[in-house]
């Protein structure tokens, strides 16, 4: 199944604010998402919420349908909250 991918205005703020590498890593894991999006864990099940680890980084999103809404970037101790 192919996924359409839809991008927060949060998610891109807090992409566009890391660092270039980060960015990079962060752009290939969303591609490694948008391929199979089921095999990442969730955060919150209730909502739907999944997570995928870039280093220290986490992206949050969530699958709905043939689409997968990314809703934020950042270090682990904080993109939770």
């Amino acid at each position: 199944m192919e996924y359409l991918k839809v991008l927060t205005a949060g998610f891109l703020e807090s992409l566009n604010a890391l660092d270039k590498k980060i960015q990079v890593a962060a752009w290939k894991k969303i591609v490694q998402i948008q391929e199979n999006p089921l095999r990442f864990d969730f955060l919150h099940k209730a909502e739907r919420i999944q997570k995928a680890r870039v280093g220290k980084w986490r992206i949050l999103f969530r699958v709905e349908g043939n689409s997968i809404t990314f809703y934020r970037v950042g270090k682990r101790d904080g993109v939770y909250e």
